[in-house]
Order: C-alpha cells, then sequence, then structure tokens
C-alpha cells in the first residue's frame, strides 16, 4: 500500500476519507511508546483504506493529544494518536 503526507503523481480514483486511531498509556513502571503508536494508528488507518477497496492514502496527516489516565498509585501518561488521509485506487 502507498502512503503519502502528500499528492501522488499517477492517475486514481478517490475512495474517501479514512481514518486510525490508537491510544495507549504507560505502564506501572514503564514509559509510552510514542514511536508504537504512531506506527500502530498507522496501521488502522491502511486498515480502514482496504476496506474501502483502496491500495493507497494521500494527504496523511497526523495529530496526538497527551494526557493522563488513573492507574497503579499515581496517575500514569496517556497518548492519543489520530490518523487520517484520502483513501485511494491507483
Amino acid at each position: 500500500m502507498i502512503v503519502s503526507s502528500g499528492g501522488i503523481c499517477q492517475d486514481y480514483e478517490v475512495m474517501g476519507l479514512v481514518v486510525g486511531f490508537h491510544s495507549t498509556a504507560e505502564g506501572c513502571s514503564g514509559k509510552v511508546d510514542v514511536s508504537n503508536a504512531y506506527q500502530m494508528a498507522l496501521q488502522r488507518l491502511q486498515e480502514s483504506a482496504e476496506a474501502k477497496g483502496a491500495n493507497g492514502v494521500i494527504f496523511v496527516n497526523f495529530q496526538n493529544r497527551p494526557g493522563t489516565k488513573a492507574g497503579c498509585s499515581t496517575p500514569t501518561e496517556s497518548l492519543d494518536i489520530f490518523a487520517w488521509g484520502t483513501a485511494v485506487k491507483i
């Protein structure tokens, strides 16, 4: 699957908007795995595109939202990642 933060120089058919989301929180003694959170959001974005019959996603964007969640004996860090783009069939 082609994934691009911009356009592509090929003819394509627009299949629609697709989104991916992932939320993660640190363990009781660990840190939030930021890289994995982005990869999971991207994977879900690609799965959403495939469900529409697309073989590419263009103009991909990410947004993150840090926060805290109750856990262990004190609040823990959390991170929500949103990904969106335009599904296309090349």
